[in-house]
């Protein structure tokens, strides 16, 4: 179903999780509410698998983390489960929150902040 539901896509279908997120970007429920809802890791960790990301793990940082600026050899997907965290590139920052995805090509030069209650978030990474 899941995948019947990518094809038709164009013509208004969407899982309940892209359901979910674009209620979050348009502000009308929270990240947390969201959260509650879904965070569907099992179809996210079936959907990095068929995208090609070969290793998939959580990952958990501190509130208030700060990674200066850094790169990754591996192109990156990740589904934040709990908290937020602030990623910094040339293009400016973006907050992701709850059931809220990031990605990142290798080699891009970015920045991490974590929020103050910390973040939680299943990864891809995927080697170039």
């Amino acid at each position: 179903i899941a995948s019947m539901m990518q094809v038709g896509k164009a013509l208004g279908m969407q899982t309940l999780n892209d359901a979910l997120a674009d209620l979050v970007k348009n502000k009308l429920v929270t990240p947390e509410e969201a959260y509650v809802k879904s965070v569907d890791k099992t179809s996210f960790e079936a959907r990095l698998r068929a995208e090609g990301y070969p290793e998939i793990r959580t990952n958990e940082l501190p509130p208030n983390k700060r990674n200066d600026e850094h790169s990754h050899p591996f192109d990156v997907l990740a589904l934040v489960l709990e908290g937020d965290i602030t990623l910094t590139t040339d293009g400016g920052a973006r907050t992701y929150r709850a059931g809220e995805e990031f990605c990142m090509k290798a080699g891009c030069p970015h920045v991490e902040d974590v929020g103050a209650s910390g973040v939680k978030y299943l990864v891809g990474r995927r080697p170039v």
